[in-house]
């Protein structure tokens, strides 16, 4: 009799290859698989584009909440989710949409090269 070859795929998914025929795992182990947690959204890393001067990075989404942090133009930001408040002009246009940078505070979506005029669909909504 032969002996069957039986291997545990990556990414923990629980079924199993046999003799090259894929193998449904136990409804006990699909359960498993189907409730861990989700994996972190990747936070995407856009440009700066002021047109040359710093970028202020605010505490709120409003020309009237303090700077916070800075970055000079061209430097590659993370930005983590967008948002709406004040309305500015900025390097790349007038938007209201502001984006959250790198849990550091919120920066207009004017100064930031992320390809969009309005909402980026590959970010998240803060």
């Amino acid at each position: 009799m032969r002996s069957r070859n039986t291997h545990r795929l990556a990414g923990g998914l629980g079924a199993l290859v046999t003799a090259g025929a894929l193998l449904i795992p136990s409804a006990t182990a699909q359960a498993a698989d189907e409730t861990a947690a989700p994996a972190p959204a990747a936070t995407l890393s856009f440009p700066v584009s002021t047109g040359g001067a710093a970028m202020k990075v605010r505490n709120c989404p409003h020309l009237s909440c303090s700077v916070v942090h800075t970055f000079a133009n061209g430097t590659v930001v993370p930005v983590d989710c967008q948002t709406t408040g004040d309305t500015v002009t900025g390097h790349l246009g007038t938007s209201n949409i502001w984006d959250v940078i790198a849990n550091l505070g919120y920066a207009s979506d004017t100064n930031i090269g992320t390809g969009f005029d309005g909402f980026d669909p590959n970010l998240p909504r803060c």
